[in-house]
């Protein structure tokens, strides 16, 4: 968590995802970590209550608001489709992607940041090695699950925590 929701400012908390192998590897994924078209896909967890929004040229799609009871809002009830194209980002041993992203309650009507654990996950592409030509992606590439999840409390405290990402053979 890089800040608690005040009456300035949502919550915010920072996501990074690090190569801790000894090899370069190339990630395929979305515009960033947590946001690809495949992101709303029946086998992976997305919360509905809450949103997330990445400081990123994806972002925001409505402008968020605070409310008399200084809650920050997401004004939309419904999900927020992200469509994007696969961009190949390579990490080198010991770098990290790394990104921001502020948290608001989805819609009017909830209560704001409801008490429970929410998750968000992802899937990217996923393969050891330097690009190498136009194939870069090819048959040996394999997929990785990107899970984040928000506790929040009954005070709206959020707490944040990684899963390490499930790589599938």
């Amino acid at each position: 968590m890089l800040q608690q929701p005040s009456a300035e400012e949502p919550a915010r908390f920072e996501a990074r995802l690090r190569n801790v192998g000894s090899k370069t590897v190339t990630l395929g994924m979305g515009p960033t970590l947590l946001f690809s078209d495949n992101a709303a896909a029946d086998d992976l967890q997305w919360a509905d209550a809450i949103v997330i929004d990445p400081e990123t040229y994806i972002g925001p799609w409505e402008d968020p608001f605070r409310t008399d009871d200084e809650c920050w809002r997401y004004p939309n009830d419904g999900r927020t489709l992200v469509q994007s194209i696969l961009e190949e980002t390579e990490v080198a041993p010991g770098d990290s992607i790394t990104e921001t992203y502020e948290v608001y309650t989805r819609g009017k009507t909830r209560s704001c940041l409801p008490k429970g654990r929410y998750y968000f996950q992802d899937k990217n592409g996923f393969r050891s090695g330097a690009l190498q030509g136009t194939d870069s992606m090819n048959k040996e590439a394999r997929d990785m699950i990107l899970t984040v999840v928000l506790q929040i409390d009954g005070k709206h405290r959020i707490t944040v925590q990684a899963q390490n990402p499930a790589i599938e053979a």
